[in-house]
């Protein structure tokens, strides 16, 4: 998946709204960081629950894609 594509910006999408949901707090805003580097977020610890979000999303992807996980239902 690639910083900027649908994909990606929907994935965002969905982790900023479910960050809001979750039981923790987190004591940062979701702050996007715009220019271009290695964060996706201005506040290191979103920064690092973006990125283990990310990393959940891709193996669920995989597992899907070899039929050990039904994303549907």
């Amino acid at each position: 998946m690639k910083k900027g594509s649908k994909e990606f910006e929907e994935l965002r999408k969905q982790f900023e709204s479910d960050i809001k949901k979750l039981p923790i707090y987190i004591g940062a805003n979701a702050d996007r960081e715009e220019r271009y580097s290695t964060s996706f977020y201005s506040n290191g610890k979103i920064n690092d629950l973006f990125i283990a979000y990310m990393a959940g999303y891709q193996n669920a992807k995989c597992l899907a894609r070899m039929d050990a996980l039904s994303l549907e239902g």
